[in-house]
């Protein structure tokens, strides 16, 4: 079998089994603040700071839309807010409230004890080489992804 064809099943198969199972994790969390699991990713990323709606998108990697439908799902159970001037502002920034900034907590945490599990047994330079390998995987996809991922500099010197 080729190496690019064992590529495409096991990196179906990982991400399937990375979204399952970090879903399976967060879901009383979400479900203890009357959220979808999907909303996870964006309190997430909201909880590294404010983001336009265009930003958060692009950075997940989602229509613009269905970012929309969510951040106004989770501002109506006060999870997120925005520094609209008025309701016709078309250029603002949402962050997470406090309420956001609690569920964020729990969510890193479940995160970091899950990210160990996985990573047992890894070295450092491994992990670090794989990041690499997946950033330029990301970058093949959408060069437009590069201000959102960490900088080569920072993955070199985690090699050191």
């Amino acid at each position: 079998m080729e190496i690019i064809e064992l590529w495409k099943i096991n990196a179906m198969v990982l991400a399937h089994m990375f979204k399952k199972d970090l879903t399976f994790r967060t879901h009383p969390v979400m479900v203890e603040y009357g959220l979808s699991d999907l909303n996870g990713v964006y309190i997430f990323t909201l909880s590294q700071g404010p983001c336009t709606l265009k930003s958060l998108s692009d950075r997940l990697n989602v229509d613009k839309a269905n970012t929309t439908r969510a951040i106004a799902q989770m501002k109506a159970k006060n999870v997120v807010d925005d520094n609209k001037e008025s309701d016709k502002s078309r250029k603002f920034e949402v962050f997470l409230t406090d309420i956001g900034k609690e569920i964020a907590q729990k969510l890193i945490k479940i995160y970091d004890a899950a990210y160990k599990e996985y990573f047992r047994g890894l070295s450092d330079e491994d992990i670090a080489t794989m990041i690499g390998i997946m950033h330029r995987i990301a970058l093949n996809i959408d060069p437009n992804i590069a201000p959102y991922l960490e900088s080569d500099e920072m993955l070199c010197s985690l090699k050191k």
